[in-house]
């Protein structure tokens, strides 16, 4: 029987009013026809063996048959080769398809997200089914495509395709059943089962045929009896069955089904324990799958079950609500009138790599999108978003805001499925274990502990978000800032997302060297990004003070410094909280109010007690105890100090000493909330916020250097690494040329070696801070600026100062901006620099020292790390360049030595430790590391087999979804094969092979 093809009319069209689920169904269901299709014609065109299927094939698999295919015919130039090239280019046209939503761009996540269990909001599905509709018709024209002009014919069970003069059996994959008269297409096809296949037209049924099973085994990869896939869920099982159980008990695996996984476990419930056995699998695609109530079900809907989901967000909701009306409460306690505590304008990150690079402005809110998705991106991958910002920038109100929001939303709806935010903050304290945090700050659930917690990061039902997690490791502990996550990160397995807040850059900076020096081969994969809290726009500043009844006249009253300071949203609402008259008043500084109300505040609690409330301290006299307590703090891993300390500072803040006033000493406690330490429980002093702290510290700083005390503004610097907002305080209350004279006294304090190794990297980070805000003053008063002995770990602008003459010795810049036009002269000596930018003109202003090293270029016309490639950029832009290269007709000389060792540098630069790659030792093409690698992809697997082969990075396969994937881990830290002479050899040996 032989008649047109009608493969693609027999399929129904897509109902009017399908929902996203039938309609991503339906998309499937296509692309399984399309690929074996494909499958079948480009074996025959090519002459080469069939690929092998999985027995549960999914979608992952079909599209790599498709994409495949078009690779293999790529050289063919005949008929049938061009119409699979033609159908992979609908496929993926399909796919890649927009959709109109928030958080989903295109179809491929979506379909993940829904694969997975993921439920859309109501709003959503009408512009989804829209694009998925649109992507359907994609898929049919290219369907149509692939079989105009075919004819089809069935004889008996067999089907026959005949296509430009060509017969194609389409058996085993296409059958037809006699009985029903009806073409069939292949499912799957499981051991101890017979095959299943599916009816192109009529009602969806599972039909089986044990007819084909021998034909198909052919052309099916029967898995292993214990496949690494099935271990990894298993292994999982077990943990995330742990997180529930009774302590000490351990899930048992029941090996009386060779369907699905079955297990015996004890669930803890406040009555006692719950007896259960539950049943699990690997659906299509290896989707983890939970059976009950006769129905394979999402395998988060089983977590979501077995953690009270929705009891749990609602006490989480109240509790985060009564973290945040504290915080709002004490703010509020400084304002003259009523206290605007909501945000109505949303604050905006500027959001990067780890490197600087990829830098989108965006308004907070798509962070916690993007992470929303990321959290069920099974990819291999941990990933870590840090939140910076100035104090008062809005970090703790925005995470705050965003976990109570969330939870309110899970509590509320049935029908969500987005992940939980749990928030954890530090109060202060060091503590030496993240898990008493989080096992702390789930209490108020009664459901969830800190493993219940890993197990719903694990699955992509919560994401973890850690607020201050600089200060909660304290200040001592940086150098192994990768460290105090090492357990956490462990029991992710490269699963999972994290928002971390940090406080500034010098901490990321040593986040970043603890990564790169980090020797634990097995630490987890990570993916970093930073999002930036940027200050509110004028006219954001503008609509809040309007709706909280400001009147905008009065912004002038404010000095010039602070203008821009008010923009931060903590400012902001202490603006609004300023009576006019106050405001009015002559010589007013807004910070100067902002510490006057904290001083007159907190000498009320010295006068509890009292006899007839006496004052015991002036506000002038405590505010200079403030002073001197923030100085002690910033000698400490803690923000916080015990009464010793607090009655230190009491001593130095009055001139007769402590011993003048005989009742203070036993009313300072009343300043201390109470502490932990040493197991027992202890008067602890610590600032409400952490803008006092900053401008106290700063005050005493610069009352350090007005008094001509300039070793002690120097040892100051020796403490820690300064926060943004401290270097601006400090700026606002020196002249340039003062602070530009201590810089040079540190520079001296460095190179006379006073200081450890410890010490000096928070000079060099202090100086390198207080040299971003001075240079622009002192380019602009004409003088000759020498930078020298910094470490800028931001950007270094000299874009618009076309005049400046400026020399950079000994220092390390992020990133330095350069002028376009103009007179100016930049002279680097024996200096990093990261990433230097020019935004077009000639550079024969700009001189460079043999000793110097720039590491990436971004020019209008190039963007290039390659150190050859830069010398030669700006040598023919005119720039003085003393480094020597070695040319080869002209071109930089590279290599595969210099491929590896620029593509590792990469990898520092963005606190990567380790790589996900394809099984064959390649980028995936939707890879973003992929643009980092300076050759091809066939390079890339030359240098990674290398380092097997040296025994220097191990590949151990891993559970993703879609394509084989494995993980490339270092056995030695990157930072080390990068710089240690024992590794010398081995960089020799790369480079003898030619790229």
């Amino acid at each position: 029987m032989s008649h047109q093809a009608t493969i693609l009319t027999a399929l129904p069209a897509a109902r009017e009013s399908a929902g996203p689920h039938e309609l991503v169904a339906e998309l499937e269901f296509r692309v399984r026809l399309a690929a074996l299709l494909t499958l079948r014609l480009a074996s025959q065109e090519t002459g080469t063996s069939l690929q092998l299927l999985r027995p549960t094939a999914g979608l992952g698999t079909w599209r790599d048959i498709i994409r495949k295919a078009a690779n293999e015919t790529r050289s063919l130039d005949t008929p049938i080769a061009r119409r699979i090239r033609s159908l992979a280019d609908g496929v993926t046209t399909a796919w890649n398809a927009p959709i109109d939503t928030k958080a989903i761009t295109n179809v491929k996540p979506l379909r993940d997200y829904l694969s997975h269990g993921g439920r859309l909001a109501s709003d959503e599905y009408t512009p989804v089914a829209v694009a998925l509709k649109s992507a359907l018709n994609v898929l049919d024209e290219s369907i149509t495509t692939l079989l105009a002009g075919s004819v089809l014919s069935t004889s008996a069970a067999t089907v026959t395709l005949t296509l430009d003069g060509e017969r194609v059996d389409l058996h085993p994959f296409f059958i037809q059943d006699e009985q029903s008269d009806t073409t069939l297409i292949f499912a799957r096809r499981q051991p101890d089962a017979p095959p299943h296949y599916l009816p192109l037209s009529g009602p969806a049924r599972h039909v089986a045929l044990e007819s084909t099973a021998s034909t198909l085994d052919a052309y099916t990869r029967q898995r292993d009896q214990t496949p690494r896939v099935v271990a990894d869920f298993l292994y999982d099982l077990q943990e995330d069955l742990s997180a529930f159980s009774e302590d000490q008990d351990t899930p048992v695996s029941l090996a009386d089904d060779k369907s699905a996984l079955r297990m015996s476990w004890r669930r803890a419930t406040s009555e006692g324990t719950e007896e259960r056995i539950d049943s699990f699998r690997l659906g299509p695609d290896e989707v983890r799958q939970w059976y009950d109530e006769g129905h394979w079900h999402p395998y988060t809907e089983f977590m979501r079950r077995m953690c009270n989901w929705k009891t749990v967000a609602s006490r989480l909701a109240t509790s985060f609500r009564m973290i945040e009306d504290h915080i709002l409460t004490e703010e509020a306690a400084y304002s003259d009138g009523p206290y605007h505590t909501r945000h109505i304008v949303e604050t905006n990150v500027e959001v990067t790599d780890y490197d600087g690079s990829d830098a989108e402005e965006l308004p907070a809110g798509a962070i916690f999108d993007a992470v929303d998705e990321a959290s069920t991106d099974n990819q291999g991958l941990t990933r870590i978003t840090f939140f910076t910002g100035d104090a008062g920038s809005g970090k703790t109100h925005t995470m705050l805001r965003a976990a109570i929001d969330r939870a309110e939303a899970v509590a509320a709806q049935d029908s969500h499925s987005a992940p939980l935010y749990i928030y954890v903050r530090s109060t202060g304290r060091v503590l030496d274990d993240l898990s008493t945090v989080i096992q702390s700050a789930v209490a108020p659930t009664r459901n969830l502990t800190d493993r219940g917690v890993k197990a719903l990061v694990r699955n992509g039902l919560a994401t973890l978000l850690i607020d201050g997690f600089d200060e909660l490791l304290g200040s001592s502990t940086y150098g192994d800032a990768i460290g105090s996550l090492r357990p956490w990160l462990s029991a992710l397995n490269g699963r999972g997302t994290l928002i971390v807040s940090a406080r500034s850059n010098y901490f990321l900076n040593e986040y970043r060297e603890s990564v790169l020096r980090a020797k634990d081969a097995n630490l987890p994969a990570l993916h970093h990004r930073i999002a930036k809290m940027l200050p509110w726009s004028q006219t954001a500043l503008e609509s809040y003070l309007r709706a909280a009844d400001f009147n905008l006249n009065l912004l002038a009253a404010l000095p010039h410094a602070e203008q821009d300071l008010v923009r931060l949203p903590f400012f902001a609402r202490t603006l609004a909280g300023i009576r006019a008259s106050t405001l009015q008043s002559p010589g007013f500084s807004l910070v100067r109010e902002l510490l006057k109300r904290y001083v007159q505040r907190e000498s009320t609690k010295l006068r509890r007690g009292s006899e007839e409330g006496q004052e015991l301290l002036s506000v002038e006299e405590l505010e200079r105890l403030f002073e001197d307590a923030a100085v002690l703090m910033a000698g400490e891993p803690e923000r916080e100090i015990g009464i010793e300390d607090l009655q230190l500072a009491a001593h130095e803040a009055l001139p007769g000493g402590l011993e003048s006033r005989p009742h203070l000493a036993r009313r300072l406690p009343n300043l201390c909330g109470l502490g932990v330490d040493t197991g027992e429980t202890v008067p602890r002093f610590r600032f409400q916020h952490e803008v006092y702290f900053d401008e106290f510290f700063a005050a005493r700083v610069a009352r350090f250097a007005d008094d001509g005390e300039d070793e002690q503004f120097v040892t100051s610097m020796t403490y820690d690494s300064w926060r943004a907002s401290t270097t601006a305080s400090i700026t606002r209350r020196l002249t340039a040329p003062r602070v530009r004279d201590l810089l040079l006294r540190s520079a001296e304090h460095l190179t006379r070696g006073r200081a450890s190794d410890s010490t000096a990297k928070h000079v060099r980070a202090n100086a390198g801070a207080l040299w971003v805000r001075v240079t622009p003053a002192l380019v602009e008063r004409r003088d000759y600026v020498t930078i020298t002995h910094a470490d800028i770990l931001e950007t270094l602008e000299m874009d618009s100062h076309t005049s400046a003459r400026v020399a950079i010795r000994e220092c390390t810049i992020e990133h330095l901006t350069l002028p376009a036009s103009g007179t100016w002269s930049v002279r680097i000596e024996a200096s990093q620099i990261h990433r230097l930018r020019h935004h077009g003109g000639p550079l024969s202003g700009l001189a460079i020292s043999d000793n110097s090293n720039v590491g990436e270029l971004i020019t209008p016309d190039v963007v290039t790390d390659r150190w050859p490639d830069i010398c030669l950029k700006l040598r023919h832009l005119g720039a003085d360049i003393k480094a020597e290269i070695r040319e080869v007709s002209g071109e930089p000389a590279w290599s595969l030595s210099a491929y590896g060792r620029s593509f590792l540098t990469s990898l520092g630069k963005r606190a990567s430790n380790s790589l996900i790659l394809r099984a064959d030792r390649r980028f995936a093409e939707d890879d973003r590391d992929a643009r980092f690698w300076p050759g091809s992809n066939d390079e890339l697997s030359r240098f990674v087999r290398a380092l097997e082969s040296a025994d220097v990075a191990r590949v151990t396969p891993i559970s993703a979804s879609g394509t084989a994937r494995v993980r490339l881990t270092f056995k030695v830290s990157i930072g080390a094969l990068l710089e240690d002479d024992e590794w010398t050899q081995f960089w020799a040996t790369v480079s003898r092979m030619h790229p």
